[in-house]
């Protein structure tokens, strides 16, 4: 079993960048500003991402695409079935060692990262400082939309990390913390 670190410098994804399993996602989800509605507006990502990236990567809509439409609050996780399509349309396989990046602060790579573990998945790597490292260390962006050929990503989440019942082992009730 290979074990791949839990952060990753823009030395080490230039290095490693074309390697055949290495896929890179932008995970960006800047927020716009409340329409009025009372819920903010879908996320910038998609349109930040086209605007500029790594080369190579793809856009991961943490907003739009794996995160529950229905849920009571936002970017709450996707049903396995569901997220395990989605992370196959980009091109994430069982043999592929994932790198996550954002445009920011790396809270929404950590999301990211997070909810691939929740599904069984550990070959994934965060971008140490996302786009702005890369862009300091002198790395190339380019503009518009790529792609990865389709590949079989299988979720399967774990019981020690929610129990056999969707819950963490003790306890009484879902919610927020009292």
């Amino acid at each position: 079993m290979t074990t791949h670190p839990l952060l990753v410098d823009a030395a080490w994804l230039t290095e490693h960048i074309n390697d055949e399993n290495v896929r890179v996602l932008d995970a960006t989800a800047e927020r716009g500003h409340p329409d009025g509605s009372g819920r903010p507006v879908p996320s910038l990502g998609p349109a930040l991402y086209a605007r500029a990236h790594i080369p190579g990567a793809l856009h991961a809509d943490l907003d739009r695409d794996l995160a529950d439409p229905d849920a009571a609050v936002p970017f709450m996780a996707l049903d396995s079935e569901t997220f395990a399509e989605r992370l196959g349309a980009l091109g994430v396989g069982p043999d592929s060692h994932v790198v996550i990046y954002d445009q920011g602060g790396n809270i929404w790579s950590s999301r990211l990262w997070w909810n691939l573990h929740l599904e069984g998945f550990d070959n994934v790597s965060i971008l140490d400082g996302g786009l702005p490292a890369w862009q300091l260390a002198g790395q190339p962006t380019r503009p518009g939309v790529e792609s990865y050929p389709v590949a079989t990503f299988t979720a399967s989440r774990p019981h020690e990390l929610y129990g056999p019942r969707g819950r963490r082992p003790g306890m009484s009730r879902c919610g927020p913390i009292p």
